[in-house]
């Protein structure tokens, strides 16, 4: 396998692990279409990294009892590495599994790894031969561009997506700031100002007036919320943002809920 054929294969296996939690887990779920993933794009890197993994280390056993154990371990270890890499880099648990049976430490889990291990076998057995094969066909030249502009694009998405997260840290940072002291003793209090201060909403956007604190956040920031729903955000424990994040939700229904009543009353006047 060439590089190419690596990066390739490492994004469309990225591309399916991206459908797998948008469209399935998600929509069943939320029963709604949400980005799942971390990035931009439509791609869970962690789906392509277990994918080639998996092939480059274990294609050669035939066995597919074995295949399959042998598959979860390295799947399993895996996403325990990066949830833990995640969390030192980003200050936040992006995944949490402590409710289901068979976990360790909560980042991973004994379904996972069969999902994992089964998906991994269809890979090595199945799916990847067929890839190979079919990238094999195109002429290197017309691989070789195809994957550099690619990589560019997934660089770039890279970029901009820790940019969007540092925005968002900083503001939460300002919140955290403002609030923490009180937090312990007054929370509920708290969040309803907080809620209450959100005195101007759009489509992308809400706004935070707190005395002299102005925050605006930005609907691609919030979108962390949305496609990672139990994150836990470390570098922020003095707040229970869980209990904030569903106060403010709730405050914007209301919002648009009266939105909407007073437009529907305009309507019938004119």
């Amino acid at each position: 396998m060439t590089i190419e054929i690596i990066f390739l294969s490492f994004i469309f296996y990225s591309f399916i692990g991206w459908l797998y939690e948008s469209a399935l887990v998600t929509y069943v779920q939320k029963r709604t279409f949400i980005n799942r993933g971390f990035f931009l794009g439509p791609y869970c890197p962690i789906y392509g990294a277990g994918a080639v993994f998996c092939y480059l280390l274990l294609k050669d056993i035939s066995n597919p009892i074995i295949l399959f154990i042998m598959a979860a371990i390295v799947c399993c270890t895996l996403e325990y590495f990066t949830s833990y890499v995640m969390e030192k880099l980003f200050h936040a648990r992006w995944w949490d599994y402590s409710k289901l049976p068979f976990n360790i430490n909560g980042r991973v889990c004994l379904a996972g790894a069969i999902i994992f291990g089964a998906g991994a076998e269809a890979v090595c057995l199945w799916l990847q031969p067929h890839i190979n094969n079919f990238l094999l066909g195109i002429k290197p030249l017309y691989l070789q561009i195809i994957a550099v502009i690619v990589f560019v694009l997934f660089v770039v998405d890279v970029v901009t997506t820790i940019i969007i997260w540092n925005d968002l840290n900083s503001h939460l940072s300002i919140i955290h700031n403002a609030l923490a002291d009180k937090s312990n003793q007054y929370l509920d209090d708290l969040a309803d100002r907080l809620t209450n201060s959100i005195n101007y909403i759009e489509k992308n956007r809400i706004r935070i007036n707190i005395n002299d604190l102005n925050v605006e956040i930005k609907q691609r920031e919030l979108r962390f919320f949305k496609s990672f729903p139990y994150m836990k955000l470390k570098g922020f424990d003095k707040l229970e943002y869980i209990q904030f994040k569903d106060k403010i939700n709730n405050h914007i229904e209301n919002i648009k809920k009266q939105k909407a009543y007073i437009n529907d009353i305009n309507d019938r006047r004119y």
